[in-house]
């Protein structure tokens, strides 16, 4: 007994220490000798957890669930690797079965809070986060988990309460809470408090894009615009490929009338955000909702000067992305009726007839901005899937393999040559 405490121990101080091979080691040792002690078990299960080897952990728990079925502690470990794993429903029968044994627990509370506010259920999860807080008052998981649910309800001021409610505890050097805390500022106009915050969140995390992007607005919003170019400037040097700098520099250029650079950085910004969504599948079906915010800053260029082709090339592709066929190709009609040479315009035109199902119109299309720019890879993708609604697989596939030649990324390229490779 005493050489099994010894191991359980060190197991502990192991797994504790974050030396989870060393906790392992110790753990197993002690089940070789006692196969049914439920604390290496668990040991053992936590440690294969907090190393994220989510799978092993389930492995164990379940072993150790056999064998003590009212084992809170393995019960909640069972619970993370469903969490893990999306399972809502086991994580709620856990959670509940944690009540049965335990009336009074604050982490059973919490966590069907947790199930309640994934499954949209606000009102059940505020009770639920509420009845964890009143159990143990010193955690803060709860505090912070209400403050989340009130503040993307909107309710900022209430979602501040319980952030102060947390005070000091593990979190003053914590980024995610000091954004958290930043952006209720924000929303609630406290502008002072929000930069102040912002910066404390750069202090702790200087590469944090999204703090220096909140700087920004709250800068631009105090019509402090030097500042506000200086933040989004910045979160560019963290990272060029995202939007939101470039549509915050657009703002500060529109505020003070340069029209120019305000459009010259609209461009950029509409190219970064659609640029790589060819290439992923699942991401290219959220485009919709995520270029949503690109309409107004677009429109107030065309304002300015309506027939400015450029702008006109990225408000028609916008309705195309956002399937707004019909606004699409009046938009493209415009501009061709400006500038009868720009292939962009007719490939755009095309891939709108095509989901429209005007199979002779699309190709129509293609074919015209091929015969203007003959390496328009949209294009040839485009009349390869023309030919392949008309059944002529081989012209198809001979214009799929010239779009791949130029553009190898497209998920539609890399879907159809999978089909012609495994189906022909």
């Amino acid at each position: 007994p005493q050489k099994i405490q010894a191991c359980l121990d060190l197991g502990d101080h192991y797994r504790t220490a974050g030396r989870y091979d060393e906790g392992i080691a110790m753990y197993e040792r002690v089940l070789t000798i006692d196969p049914t002690n439920t604390r290496a078990r668990n040991g053992l299960g936590w440690c294969y957890l907090d190393r994220k080897d989510f799978a092993q952990a389930k492995g164990v728990f379940k072993k150790a669930i056999a064998r003590a079925p009212s084992s809170i502690e393995t019960l909640i470990g069972l619970w993370h690797c469903s969490q893990h794993e999306g399972v809502y429903e086991e994580m709620e029968k856990i959670s509940r079965r944690v009540l049965e044994l335990d009336p009074r627990s604050d982490w059973a509370y919490f966590a069907l809070g947790l199930y309640y506010r994934d499954h949209v259920q606000f009102k059940q999860a505020e009770k639920m986060f509420k009845r964890s807080i009143d159990l143990d008052p010193e955690q803060y998981q709860a505090y912070l988990a209400l403050g989340d649910l009130y503040r993307i309800r909107g309710k900022f001021k209430k979602a501040l309460k319980m952030y102060g409610c947390i005070g000091e505890i593990q979190l003053k050097q914590n980024s995610g809470f000091l954004m958290r805390l930043a952006e209720c500022y924000n929303a609630l106009g406290y502008y002072d408090a929000a930069i102040e915050h912002y910066m404390k969140v750069q202090q702790v995390a200087p590469e944090q894009y999204e703090a220096y992007i909140g700087l920004g607005e709250c800068y631009r919003r105090k019509k402090d615009l030097k500042n506000a170019e200086n933040a989004f400037n910045t979160a560019i040097t963290i990272n060029a490929q995202k939007s939101s700098a470039y549509l915050g520099l657009n703002a500060c250029f529109m505020e003070q009338k340069q029209y120019q650079q305000a459009k010259e950085v609209l461009l950029i910004a509409f190219e970064h955000q659609v640029s790589d969504l060819e290439s992923d599948r699942e991401r290219w079906d959220k485009l919709p909702a995520s270029i949503s915010n690109y309409e107004v800053p677009i429109k107030k260029q065309l304002a300015i000067e309506p027939q400015d082709n450029e702008m006109l090339n990225v408000l028609g592709w916008f309705y195309r992305y956002q399937g707004r066929y019909q606004k699409a190709i009046i938009t493209f009609d415009r501009l061709i009726s400006l500038q009868q040479g720009n292939p962009s315009a007719y490939e755009g035109l095309g891939w709108c007839w095509l989901a429209l199902d005007k199979i002779e119109k699309a190709q129509d299309s293609f074919e015209r901005a091929l015969t203007i720019e003959p390496t328009t890879a949209g294009a040839l993708l485009g009349l390869a899937l023309v030919y392949l609604n008309c059944h002529d697989h081989q012209t198809s596939e001979e214009f799929l393999r010239k779009s791949r030649n130029i553009d190898r990324d497209n998920w539609r390229g890399q879907r159809l040559l999978l089909y012609y490779e495994n189906a022909l």
